[in-house]
């Protein structure tokens, strides 16, 4: 079974990997950005290109459909569902008040800003909870993706000078 997934990964060209890794919640950006570069030998603004496309990927979907989505858990009858939708609006709700105060730009910074719990998907859910514009969030998310891109690549650029 390991042999199958590898060699099925081994067919994969490594700028699809990078997409992929990218569209991952937690990981996104910050992780195939190095992933891309250090692991795979990418070049890294190939790899940035394909890290900030494969990141904005999920937005539009989170941005138009998290609190539809959730509302309708909320309302399910499944107490396990309700649960879990209660967590998901808690987590996103609990990081969202520099956005809420400062809204397009505090959404920018929200996203560029490359910590733990921040991102495009943590933004965009904020963003759709919070049910802001939703042309201007995806706009935002972009923004702060690319924000975060030429961050982490500086990171990575130092990283390559003192190894």
């Amino acid at each position: 079974m390991v042999e199958t997934v590898n060699s099925l990964l081994d067919s994969v060209p490594d700028w699809l990997h990078v997409l992929i890794i990218a569209m991952l919640p937690i990981i996104e950006l910050r992780g195939a950005l190095p992933y891309g570069v250090f692991l795979l030998k990418m070049p890294i603004l190939n790899t940035v290109i394909i890290s900030v496309a494969g990141n904005m990927i999920p937005a539009p979907f989170i941005v138009y459909l998290a609190k539809k989505i959730l509302d309708k858990m909320l309302a399910s009858s499944n107490e396990k569902i309700v649960k879990f939708a209660q967590a998901i609006e808690r987590r996103g709700l609990s990081r969202s008040e520099k956005i809420e105060k400062y809204t397009f730009w505090g959404l920018v910074v929200f996203v560029g800003i490359p910590l733990p719990g921040t991102g495009v998907w943590t933004g965009s859910l904020i963003a759709s909870l919070l049910r802001l514009n939703p042309k201007k969030s995806i706009l935002a998310v972009f923004l702060g993706t690319v924000m975060a891109s030429v961050i982490v690549s500086v990171l990575i650029k130092m990283g390559i000078m003192l190894f």
